[in-house]
């Protein structure tokens, strides 16, 4: 018993070392379930944000498309030299403007990469506190299982309790026998009965205590499935939890991959759009060029009258360079500034026309400027193509990035789809759960008819108790009435020698005094008288000695009488005793009978038990799967 209490204290420390690993591994998930939830929060701050950001970016692009339109427009057929360089400094903020866009792109994209990433190590986190879960489940299977093995101990105990009482009856019954045998052997066989009873009275105290174990055992494996109860509540918890999130975070990794190809699709659409600027850029230089041509013939014309013209084309080349600074600036705050490029505009334009109206000197000075725009222009379309290769190439690489993320895509749809086949493997582990926690009810149930059981046993093994006690002090009272009695027949069988002895004496001299009555009478007639009246005396003296032979054999009779009554009396004590034996023979069968029923039960559970192991294993090859 020592062994065992040792045995489930160590068992009883290691399941509270257990709950305390298990209560820090709770405590860890219930913070990576923090830091993920701030990680939510974060990343949808940071989506908010870019949605703000993309918004106003569209918004923006709008403004841009429509403010090009209105200077579209406004441009006359005498300003398409100014028109091909506003669409050439248009083409190059767009330019500039994509190479935001595309860095944006990439940094949008460098960001879902690296919140995928964490996506991941966040799966892996969550797979392998899954996989300790199981493992820690395993564990406690293992410790029901040795439970179960302790309970079928105690079991194999109580069978061997129940042979002992079965010796003990067999040797009880030997005694009894004994004790019918003779009565002189009815001492030592009470002390046998005596004896036996104390080692029945042994057994059955070694029998409560080992019912008292298995009920205290019973009791703490209930308190354990409680706690394993709770635990797997928490652990269910925990996963429906993490399923959640691992949910959310795939609806986040689509909407971002449909906002990187929304985002994407624009830019593809934008860089069709810049080729067919380039395009039209092309023909515009060669139109520009042809008009170059026609100019330098009108430049000859117009030569003699330049030098009267010097003065005002300063000026208007002052004003050109003033105008060309403000272009410059106004394509650098182009965004803030719109509305004052219209009206400046708007008012270059009428000045223009009002100047060509009024000098021809001008086309001179527009041609010159014409001549450097072209040189200009021809200067940023080389700029242009260069860019345009690196935008080319900068689409071979997003290209290549695409096919990365599809390829990325595709594995995070192979991991949806293993996602999607677990979370079936975990419903189908928690209908296997369920069916489980019927069958731990069940289990519970008998449980708690094997306590009334053990309990009406325990009742039965204490009235048991006090029929024995009340059959020893029977037993202690009939061995002090037989002391008791066996004194008296002692004494009366002296008594009796006694009166023997004297009868004898009396016998002997009686037949002493006839024969010599008969020598006497041979011998003469005379001393016949004398021998006739000594006959006669002796013959009163003879029946004095009969009366008190007859006395003698009266109380000899009443003696035997009493000795009979005594034999009767034991002979009831014995028919009391064998009753008593017989009341305590069905007591113990009856207490046989309910430790078998214990036994049944007690298989039945350990049948039961091996069903539920069958079952967990059977839910532990699953989860290996």
């Amino acid at each position: 018993m020592t062994e065992e209490r040792q045995k489930l204290q160590d068992e009883m420390q290691q399941y509270k070392l257990e709950i305390s690993a298990l209560s820090n591994a709770r405590q860890q998930v219930e913070q990576e379930n923090m830091r993920l939830l701030e990680r939510m929060g974060a990343v949808e701050q940071q989506q908010a944000s870019q949605k703000q950001v993309e918004k106003a970016m569209a918004e923006m692009i709008d403004s841009k498309n429509r403010l090009a339109y209105d200077k579209g427009k406004l441009q006359t057929k005498v300003d398409q030299l100014q028109q091909e360089l506003e669409s050439l400094a248009n083409a190059q903020s767009e330019v500039v403007h994509l190479r935001k866009v595309n860095a944006a792109v990439e940094a949008k994209f460098n960001k879902a990469a690296a919140e995928l990433n964490a996506c991941r190590i966040n799966m892996q986190r969550t797979e392998s506190q899954l996989r300790q879960a199981q493992a820690a489940i395993e564990r406690k299977e293992e410790e029901f299982a040795m439970a179960i093995k302790a309970r079928d101990e105690a079991v194999k105990e109580g069978q061997r309790l129940l042979d002992h009482i079965e010796a003990v009856e067999e040797r009880e019954r030997q005694k009894l026998e004994g004790y019918k045998r003779s009565l002189s052997e009815a001492k030592q066989d009470s002390t046998r009965v005596a004896s036996t009873l104390e080692g029945v009275m042994q057994s059955h105290t070694q029998l409560q205590d080992a019912v008292e174990a298995l009920q205290t055992e019973l009791g703490r494996k209930d308190s354990e499935i409680a706690a394993m109860k709770n635990e797997r509540q928490q652990f269910q918890r925990n996963i429906r939890q993490l399923q959640g999130e691992v949910e959310a975070l795939q609806s986040q990794v689509a909407e971002m991959e449909a906002m990187e190809s929304n985002e994407v699709e624009p830019l593809k659409l934008a860089l069709d759009q810049a080729k067919q600027d380039n395009m039209k850029l092309a023909a515009s230089l060669e139109g520009i060029l042809q008009s170059n041509s026609q100019l330098q013939s009108n430049l000859d014309k117009l030569q003699d009258q330049l030098e009267q013209k010097t003065f005002q084309l300063d000026k208007v080349k002052n004003t050109r360079t003033q105008e060309s600074e403000e272009m410059k600036h106004e394509v650098r705050n182009y965004e803030e500034r719109l509305e004052n490029l219209k009206q400046q505009f708007n008012k270059e334009r009428e000045t223009t026309r009002r100047r060509h109206q009024k000098e021809l000197a001008e086309l001179r000075r527009v041609h010159e400027e014409s001549f450097s725009r072209v040189s200009d222009l021809s200067r940023t379309n080389k700029q242009l193509q260069g860019r345009i290769d690196e935008l080319e190439q900068q689409l071979a690489r997003l290209k290549d990035r695409i096919r990365s993320q599809k390829v990325q895509l595709d594995q995070l749809q192979k991991e949806r789809k293993n996602h999607e086949h677990t979370q079936g493997k975990v419903k189908s582990i928690q209908s296997e759960l369920e069916s489980l926690e019927k069958v731990k009810t069940e289990y519970i149930s008998k449980n708690k008819e094997q306590a009334k059981t053990i309990s009406n046993f325990l009742e039965e093994i204490n009235s048991l108790k006090s029929e024995l006690k009340a059959l020893a002090r029977a037993q202690v009272e009939a061995s002090e009435v037989v002391k008791h009695q066996e004194d008296e027949l002692e004494k009366e069988r002296k008594r009796t020698e006694k009166y023997k002895h004297k009868a004898k004496k009396i016998e002997s001299k009686r037949k002493d005094i006839e024969e010599r009555l008969l020598a006497a009478n041979d011998e003469s007639m005379e001393v016949s008288k004398n021998l006739q009246d000594a006959h006669e005396w002796f013959k009163s003296k003879f029946d004095n000695l009969q009366t008190e032979l007859d006395k003698s054999r009266r109380t000899q009779e009443t003696l035997h009488q009493v000795t009979l009554e005594s034999r009767f009396a034991l002979q009831e004590e014995r028919l009391k005793a064998d009753e008593q034996a017989e009341k305590a023979k069905q007591m113990i069968r009856e207490s046989r009978k309910k430790i078998t029923r214990l036994a049944d039960y007690l298989e039945a559970d350990s049948r039961d038990r091996s069903r539920d192991t069958s079952q967990r294993d059977r839910f532990d090859r699953l989860g290996i799967l």
